[in-house]
């Protein structure tokens, strides 16, 4: 995991999040096409228009797709590159592209 100098509390958490995620154990399924995070399977460069706001663009859906009950919340852990690994990456992307943009880390 490659993740820039930034808020240390940030830095630190997603470390954390990202090896608890690469420890879980396959036998708790492997993610596929229909899995609720593989829409971010994808590469997040390049999803955001010219004129809109990066954060923006990626906090509704997962908005969307985390505000609910920690009961409903069970089934997006699972494992595989359309799995919750995903969630793990889309947030490196975001934490690089704010040290990037020279945004001032919020702690």
């Amino acid at each position: 995991m490659q993740v820039p100098a930034g808020c240390p509390i940030g830095v630190e958490l997603l470390h954390r999040l990202h090896s608890h995620v690469e420890a879980l154990p396959l036998d708790i399924g492997i993610a596929d096409d229909n899995h609720p995070l593989a829409a971010f399977a994808g590469d997040p460069e390049g999803c955001v228009g010219k004129d809109e706001d990066t954060w923006e663009t990626f906090d509704r859906p997962l908005n969307t797709l985390l505000q609910k009950p920690q009961k409903e919340l069970q089934y997006l852990v699972q494992v595989g590159e359309k799995g919750l690994i995903r969630l793990c990456h889309l947030l490196e992307y975001l934490m690089i592209l704010q040290v990037h943009l020279e945004v001032p880390p919020p702690c």
